[in-house]
C-alpha cells in the first residue's frame, strides 16, 4: 500500500513531459487556427475606420465648400476642418468635425488631400491608400477615396 501512495504522490507533483508536450501542441493548434481570422477581422475594421473617415472629411469638405465657396488649398489641407482659415467667411462653433486633430489612417498614414479641378467644377478628394500604403492596389491594399473602395479595388474586399 505505501509503494501504491508513492507513485500517487510523484505523479500529482507535476506533469510529465509527454502532457507538457500534448498541452503546448493545442495550445498551438488553438493558436494557428484563430490569429488568421482574427487578423481577417481586424483587417476588415481598418477598412471600414478609413472608408468612415474619408466620407465624414469629405462630407466636412462639402459644408466647408457651400460655407466659403472653395475647398480649403492643399496647402491648407484637412486642418482647415478643425482650424478656422484667416478668410473662411462661416466657421462653425467648433470646427466642421469635432476632433482636436486629423487623424492617420488605420494604417498609420496620413490621409491624402488634394483638390481635383475639372470642367464640372472643383472635387476634393481623401485619400487612404490601403494597407500597402502605395497608390493603386485591390483587395485590402486598395485605394479608399471618399469613403469608397477604388473602382479598380472595388471587386475584391
Amino acid at each position: 500500500m505505501n509503494a501504491h501512495r508513492h507513485r500517487r504522490n510523484r505523479r500529482a507533483r507535476g506533469f510529465t513531459l509527454i502532457e507538457m508536450i500534448a498541452v503546448v501542441l493545442i495550445i498551438g493548434l488553438i493558436v494557428g487556427i484563430g490569429v488568421p481570422s482574427v487578423m481577417g477581422y481586424i483587417d476588415d475594421a481598418k477598412v471600414k475606420t478609413a472608408r468612415g473617415q474619408t466620407k465624414l472629411f469629405s462630407n466636412a469638405l462639402e459644408m466647408f465648400y457651400m460655407h466659403n465657396d472653395r475647398f480649403p488649398t492643399e496647402q491648407e489641407g484637412l486642418d482647415a476642418l478643425i482650424n478656422k482659415p484667416a478668410d473662411a467667411r462661416h466657421w462653425p462653433r467648433g470646427g466642421y468635425v469635432k476632433m482636436s486633430r486629423i487623424p492617420a489612417d488605420p494604417w498609420g498614414e496620413e490621409y491624402v488631400y488634394m483638390v481635383r479641378t475639372s470642367d464640372e467644377g472643383d472635387q476634393a478628394q481623401v485619400i487612404s491608400y490601403g494597407k500597402d500604403r502605395k497608390p493603386g492596389g485591390s483587395g485590402l491594399n486598395a485605394d479608399i477615396v471618399n469613403g469608397e473602395v477604388s473602382a479598380e479595388g472595388e471587386g475584391n474586399m
